[in-house]
């Protein structure tokens, strides 16, 4: 993998340092939660962004979208963790970046912060989220993620102001459920993953009769399952943080995006 952007240096640092203390005392399930809870807020905040710049007249109404492989990072993993993003992935319009539309470099900055947002996570929740993405393809989050920018670039107001009502029809009627879909459709795909080999003795008559042959293959498929079990609680996790409202969608917070938005 290519080495990411840091797209602002007191951004990252304050994000890990934020994500470190709060992950220190966190459980499992509580991460799991948290991570996607903090998706559904950027999503949200995208799709501010979008409506906004829409207005402002900086994206045409037949824009194209894409979601492409991350391009910016904030901060690397520690201890063996990986730096897991809570955004599916680059989002592109008419192949620039969101961020490149904002002639203001503090919306710009702002807009790459989102898409280089990440968490220092165990191994198995990038897992999850790469089977849960599944970049190019439909049914996953890419795709969701594309549909709810199209949704919402289609419907916002052009007025010069932030389109509250076609953003949570966006995020509700969009990209709630082809989320929903895309960690359903991850979960049945973990589920197909594994197969645990049959026991293999040794052939009657010979010096190894009854002993069991494949007990190392064995214990690395018990091994998989364990991480595939956990994959699949993630997902599980995931898809019960659909069942919660985003604070980005209350008035306060989008009035507060709103004002503190240059084109």
């Amino acid at each position: 993998m290519s080495k990411r952007n840091v797209p602002d240096r007191q951004h990252a640092s304050d994000a890990k340092w934020s994500d470190m203390e709060v992950l220190r005392f966190a459980s499992y399930s509580q991460q799991a939660l948290c991570h996607s809870m903090g998706r559904n807020a950027r999503i949200v905040k995208v799709l501010c962004y979008l409506s906004q710049l829409r207005g402002a007249d900086k994206i045409p109404s037949n824009a194209n979208f894409k979601v492409v492989a991350a391009i910016w990072q904030n901060y690397s993993s520690v201890k063996g963790n990986e730096a897991a993003h809570y955004l599916p992935g680059q989002l592109m319009v008419n192949s620039k970046k969101l961020s490149l539309l904002a002639q203001n470099p503090l919306t710009a900055t702002k807009i790459s912060c989102l898409f280089g947002d990440v968490e220092d996570l165990p191994a198995d929740f990038n897992k999850a989220d790469t089977q849960a993405e599944a970049k190019g393809n439909a049914g996953g989050l890419c795709a969701a993620f594309e549909a709810a920018a199209q949704h919402l670039n289609t419907n916002t107001s052009t007025n010069n102001t932030l389109d509250r009502a076609a953003i949570r029809r966006a995020y509700h009627s969009v990209w709630v459920p082809k989320a929903r879909l895309a960690f359903t459709n991850a979960l049945s795909k973990k589920a197909d993953k594994y197969s645990k080999p049959e026991l293999e003795f040794g052939a009657a008559g010979g010096v190894e009769y009854g002993t069991i042959m494949n007990l190392s293959e064995r214990e690395s498929a018990s091994t998989y399952q364990n991480r595939i079990d956990h994959q699949q609680e993630i997902l599980h996790h995931y898809l019960s943080s659909l069942n919660r409202e985003p604070s980005e969608l209350s008035e306060a917070n989008m009035s507060a995006l709103e004002r503190s938005f240059m084109a």
